[in-house]
């Protein structure tokens, strides 16, 4: 039996329908330009007009859809549909219903209030409206400000989150909100929790290393791991005598920010050091940068759970492919057009070209008029950053077994089951020890789902961390049949599994001592029973 079947919130609201309801319309908002969910897989991307008897039902799946859109674009993992549970038509077109949501954990009933109250406007206007670029500026920008910026920082999230969950959905993965954006998958004994990307088992002290760059870079050369060659810088007057012991080029960083935020790569000379060391001072909270020697290559990012790999990808910087035809500027303005049409939330990171695109160019001999070859990668950026985005190429078949080698021992030296190694180096096929390779960075709650390659490991990441889908047995026997269900109970515990026998008015452990939970309904003390990671199966009477 599913526990979260059991419980749900009811959310009742109001609203004057209009008098003609475009429902061709609406389907081109919703399928074409939000891409929210369908009431179904067989729902079709076009309806013919329903008849007005039907249009209250045309009208009433579409509110379904975008209060689940709405949740989704806001980090709150809901993809079920929530049930239409009443509808009534009043005098003057007033309509009152109410929908019924799966209870999912931490959220407030407000939170499912003000997604079907903002679903039930964007529809009102999107009804008044037809699909062309000015509208959906205009809908996106006021999406943008009401739902990414204002509503999304109710849930708690992280850019992880979602994709994580909505392969744990599609997999058959129960989860719940804990609060604060903490997540339990599964059931009982065998469920684990997550936040983000990161998971029970990552170690609290590793994490505050890694967060730490010079920190880091030192615990790596202790463990004899390939470190960047650094110092950490506080004094401006310092910058000379760094730059004599280190050697040109260098790169600059803020030593305690991440997202790949200040840094300065290609500094050749004690002008642009000044610079880049200004920069990284004014955004370190702790007004300190580092001073590294420079290693030539690109950064490989290795996703490492539980001391294996599960995928790698070379870190492109934000950029443009070639088609031969088009020129640099043409194919970002393209970019940015095809953009412009997706919803935020679906955008790249792509921005115009500006003075540091102009200089990367530069640096590729080319300019904003040249025509790149078909398939040409142009880069608009030195380098990768979350802030600027990139462009990920899968290398996890190439990497040569030296460098997952170092990969793994970086992730069990700060105790993090769950990791993103970042390894600098010109070929990724070949030993850090031959290439000059260092590990640049040990990063605590990667990003995960991000992207396809990503995206395509998520199933293999939830059946490493969850075997068999986080599942105990739960066995439901009726009222009347108590004897059955004690008998089925003892049956449980013969075979070892800690069993707990639970109705309205008992929660009999596996040890025989009698547990008093403050729920009374049956459904809430299932759900708190199978929050105890001592539970191995639940015997339900009711």
């Amino acid at each position: 039996m599913s526990v979260f079947n059991l419980l749900s919130i009811q959310v009742n609201f109001k609203f004057t329908a209009p008098q003609t309801v475009q429902l061709n319309q609406l389907d081109e908002w919703l399928n074409g330009v939000l891409q929210t969910p369908p009431v179904s897989a067989n729902t079709p991307a076009t309806r013919p007009q329903k008849e007005p008897s039907d249009t209250q039902v045309g009208l009433m799946e579409a509110i379904q859809r975008l209060t689940t859109g709405v949740l989704q674009w806001a980090y709150f993992p809901v993809f079920d549909l929530p049930a239409l549970a009443t509808v009534q038509a009043g005098e003057s077109g007033v309509v009152t219903a109410s929908l019924q949501f799966p209870y999912r954990g931490a959220w407030p009933s407000a939170v499912y209030e003000q997604a079907t109250s903002l679903a039930v406007k964007y529809l009102l206007w999107m009804n008044q409206n037809p699909v062309n670029d000015a509208n959906k500026a205009a809908l996106f920008a006021d999406i943008e400000r009401s739902v990414l910026n204002a509503f999304r920082a109710q849930s708690g999230s992280g850019k992880s989150t979602l994709p994580v969950l909505r392969a744990a959905h599609a997999m058959g993965i129960p989860y719940r909100c804990l609060g604060a954006g903490v997540y339990q998958l599964g059931l009982g004994s065998q469920a684990r929790r997550l936040d983000r990307s990161v998971c029970d088992g990552d170690s609290a002290i590793g994490a505050k290393l890694s967060q730490n760059k010079a920190v880091t870079a030192n615990l790596l050369r202790m463990a004899g791991l390939p470190a960047p060659n650094h110092r950490v810088v506080g004094k401006a007057q310092d910058l000379p005598a760094v730059a004599q012991q280190l050697g040109f080029p260098l790169v600059v960083k803020p030593s305690d920010l991440d997202r790949g935020e200040g840094v300065v790569v290609d500094i050749v000379d004690e002008a642009a050091l000044a610079a880049a060391f200004e920069q990284a001072v004014k955004l370190s909270p702790s007004k300190q940068a580092i001073v590294e020697q420079q290693v030539q290559g690109t950064c490989h990012r290795l996703f490492m759970f539980n001391g294996a790999l599960l995928y790698a990808v070379k870190r492109r910087p934000m950029g443009v492919f070639g088609d031969g035809v088009n020129t640099v500027a043409q194919l970002v303005g393209l970019a940015l057009a095809e953009q412009a049409q997706l919803p935020p939330w679906a955008r790249s990171e792509l921005k115009p070209l500006d003075e540091a695109a102009h200089a990367e160019l530069v640096r590729q001999n080319l300019t904003a008029e040249s025509i790149p070859v078909q398939a040409q990668f142009v880069s608009l950026r030195r380098i990768e950053s979350t802030r600027d985005g990139g462009v990920d190429e899968d290398v996890s078949a190439q990497i040569h077994p030296d460098n997952l080698d170092i990969a793994c021992r970086a992730a069990r030296l700060f105790g993090l089951v769950v990791a993103g190694i970042d390894i600098i180096t010109e070929d990724i096929s070949k030993p850090w020890h031959h290439t000059g390779a260092i590990i640049n960075e040990v990063n605590f709650a990667p990003l995960l789902g991000g992207g396809d390659i990503s995206r395509a490991n998520l199933s293999r990441f939830l059946t490493a961390l969850l075997p068999n889908k986080g599942l105990i047995p739960i066995e439901r026997f009726a009222q009347d049949n108590f004897a059955g269900a004690q008998a089925r109970h003892l049956e449980l515990l013969g075979t070892g599994a800690r069993s707990v026998l639970l109705s309205s008015d008992c929660c009999t452990a596996a040890d025989g001592v009698n547990r008093v939970l403050t729920q009374r309904d049956l459904a809430s003390r299932l759900w708190a029973v199978t929050m105890d990671a001592t539970v191995d199966a639940v015997v339900v009477v009711g």
